[in-house]
């Protein structure tokens, strides 16, 4: 299913990847990395990135987690059960950044959730829930960890086809990719090496954009 899409995530990754003596390359840090798509990024990523000493592997179930860890090295994965619809679980990962202060070699942004309704119809929560993961989580994750962006790092926000369309019973879900669209597009141009004032932000490579199968 995967396939196709994969050929292209692997390509990108295997550009500039740390070697393993390549001492900015020491943690990933991938949401939505409990079944699905996420899952696969995990091990994507840890096939490619030798250099990664730990992977943050984010998602609210901690026994999918668990098999997922499994995928990978159980020695090299830590479990971080968090619903990042909450804000609460996002100022839990700033303390941990804070508390380590971790060198990021790759973030993936894959966290996300799709509702179908007219707006206006159906559940309110949902239509939330859609807007807190898929936007402002996101946005929060990237906030908080591109100071900590290891030079030559690579960030990967996952989006959708449905970026780029305005579809009915699906406006929500289709604006919140739009958004992820725009966003990585004006992150690509901020962490551009002496395109920003901010030492943070140069230090970081790029952002990469995928356009990938909902799970």
């Amino acid at each position: 299913m995967y396939a196709a899409a994969f050929a292209a995530l692997n390509a990108a990754l295997r550009s500039n990847c740390g070697r393993k003596d390549d001492v900015y390359m020491k943690i990933a840090v991938i949401t939505g990395a409990s079944s699905g798509l996420g899952r696969e990024l995990a091990v994507s990523a840890a096939g490619n990135f030798p250099g990664i000493d730990v992977f943050w592997l984010i998602a609210r179930n901690e026994g999918r987690l668990q098999e997922t860890a499994k995928l990978i090295e159980p020695e090299k994965a830590e479990i971080i059960p968090l619903d990042l619809s909450k804000v609460s679980s996002l100022g839990l990962l700033e303390e941990k950044l804070k508390n380590e202060k971790p060198e990021i070699g790759l973030l993936i942004n894959d966290a996300g959730v799709c509702f179908m309704d007219n707006l206006g119809e159906g559940s309110l929560s949902e239509q939330l829930q859609m807007v807190d993961l898929n936007v402002r989580a996101l946005m929060a994750l990237t906030h908080l960890c591109i100071p900590y962006i290891a030079n030559g790092g690579k960030i990967i926000n996952i989006s959708s086809i449905a970026g780029f369309c305005a579809i009915p019973r699906m406006s929500v879900y289709s604006s919140a990719k739009a958004f992820v669209n725009t966003l990585s597009r004006a992150l690509t141009e901020e962490l551009r090496p002496g395109r920003s004032a901010s030492h943070a932000y140069a230090r970081a490579r790029w952002t990469r954009l995928f356009w990938l199968p909902a799970t």
